[in-house]
């Protein structure tokens, strides 16, 4: 399927509509939208994808925030065993926007804040781009499936510690060290 064809998953909301109460807004992603997330993010297959947020306008200010959660389930390849594993993905979202232009030295962050708000494009926010860009950051850059560990890992060992491990600064005086302690 070409991708520029194919259909996206958004939800755009002008800025200019959005008020200090806000309103609610739910989101579930077609098959068709599942499936050309599932290539954008190269998972095998995006069974499921819901989102619940509230958009609101931050006081007088020209900022929006985004607030909810989304749940999804996708299926990957196992690292271990390569074979197809499905687990579920339950992400907050809190997300600021503000114009694309600097925002007026009157609006402070509080220091709560993780930095500037995201700039909305034009005259609106498309959430369904917020939604698909909380999913990315919770998919397993190494899903395991259920019961499988990392061969030569001992229980409750991090995979991400021992990877960096055995590629670490140390790998090679560490091989050099076990060479030297089966020859002795």
């Amino acid at each position: 399927m070409d991708d520029s064809k194919a259909p996206k998953f958004t939800a755009w909301v002008v800025v200019d509509d959005i008020d200090l109460q806000g309103f609610d807004r739910s989101l579930e992603a077609s098959p068709e939208e599942r499936e050309v997330l599932a290539r954008r993010f190269g998972l095998l297959e995006l069974k499921e994808l819901k989102a619940d947020l509230h958009v609101q306008r931050i006081g007088d200010e020209p900022l929006i925030q985004v607030t909810g959660r989304l749940g999804a389930v996708v299926v990957q390849n196992c690292v271990v065993t390569l074979e197809p594993t499905s687990y579920e993905i339950d992400e907050e979202i809190d997300e600021n926007f503000g114009p694309n232009a600097d925002l007026p030295a009157e609006i402070e962050l509080s220091e709560e804040d993780d930095g500037p708000p995201e700039p909305f494009d034009g005259e609106g926010i498309d959430l369904g781009e917020v939604v698909a860009q909380h999913l990315a950051l919770g998919i397993d850059l190494y899903p395991r499936a259920p019961g499988v560990e990392f061969p030569g890992l001992t229980a409750g060992e991090d995979a991400d510690a021992a990877a960096e491990e055995a590629d670490g600064p140390f790998a090679a005086l560490a091989t050099l060290k076990e060479k030297k302690d089966r020859d002795s």
